[in-house]
């Protein structure tokens, strides 16, 4: 996630709940995490499947302000 830190991207949704691979339940998250548009892993972690879309917490984002 590093390698898209410092650089603005649009939001393309909120997720609140997700499918819990393991027990195939829906979880609802305690804090709504949000997923960016084109910020997807690349594959270059182990283990990691291409294509992915990052979860990524509405704290550690800085808004863009309009001028």
């Amino acid at each position: 996630m590093l390698t898209f830190c410092g650089k603005q991207y649009r939001v393309l949704d909120k997720i609140d709940r997700m499918i819990d691979e393991e027990t195939g339940k829906m979880k609802e998250l305690k804090n709504a995490c949000l997923i960016l548009e084109s910020v997807t892993c690349r594959g270059n972690c182990t283990l990691c499947p291409r294509a992915k879309f990052h979860f990524w917490r509405n704290e550690w984002l800085k808004a863009k302000t309009s001028l």
